[in-house]
């Protein structure tokens, strides 16, 4: 059975869920931040049901980050009393999968985290058996349509005329071009691209788009593959 852990303080925002939620998943409700930390490591919840009144940034964006260190995918689902749009942008900001009213009727969240739950067992699947991607050492430039990639000197040329980008995108359309057509993780990004460093998952999404403004021929070339990342088409890719 599945585990789901709700942070609230006050348990009677979402009491009309929980018989629902008891009789599918394994439930633990928790009331402290330092308990949630401990046991998103000890028990390693499927999905976090975030009940606050008021986004604590501090402790979701934490939160985040600990189940990246323990690599674990944890859906997080935001719940509020009332709909705020600035709530559910920052919701979103720090890695929220859905935002949602506590008036929302049970059988609707329960699909909610059914469907969370299962896209994410497709990533560990996909994460686990899927051979690994590398990057090439060197490479002096790749083709791709009418763009042609020098990555030693961050240009891109289009026509011949040159466009610079820079040194993350040169990466990133490098990881693109040298795997098309098979899907580049969020996960395999941020380990590859850009080294490990500490960023959001979801602040790819931004550095793609960033791209996408820089090229943007690519706009329909590369696609997102909901729940899982980025897909670059195919297109007769050499290196020279």
């Amino acid at each position: 059975m599945k585990k789901v852990v709700v942070y609230t303080s006050s348990g009677s925002s979402i009491e009309t869920w929980r018989p629902w939620l008891e009789q599918h998943f394994e439930i633990a409700f928790i009331t402290s931040p330092e308990s949630l930390l401990t046991l998103i490591k000890t028990w390693s919840p499927d999905v976090l049901i975030y009940a606050e009144n008021k986004i604590q940034k501090e402790l979701l964006s934490k939160i985040s980050t600990y189940a990246h260190q323990l690599h674990l995918l944890l859906g997080i689902v935001v719940v509020a009393q009332q709909y705020n749009l600035r709530e559910e942008l920052l919701s979103f900001q720090l890695n929220a999968d859905h935002f949602i009213l506590a008036s929302t009727p049970p059988q609707s969240v329960l699909a909610r985290l059914q469907s969370l739950i299962v896209k994410n067992d497709q990533l560990k699947n996909h994460n686990t058996h899927e051979d690994p991607i590398f990057l090439p050492q060197k490479v002096d430039q790749l083709k791709y349509k009418e763009l042609v990639l020098l990555p030693d000197q961050n240009i891109v040329l289009r026509r011949d005329l040159p466009i610079r980008i820079t040194p993350t995108q040169t990466r990133l359309f490098l990881a693109l071009l040298t795997h098309p057509d098979q899907v580049l993780t969020r996960e395999w990004i941020q380990s590859h691209v850009f080294n490990g460093a500490h960023i959001s998952l979801r602040s790819i999404d931004a550095h793609i788009a960033k791209l996408k403004r820089a090229l943007p021929c690519l706009n329909t070339e590369i696609i997102n593959i909901y729940g899982q990342g980025y897909i670059l088409k195919s297109y007769n890719n050499k290196a020279s």
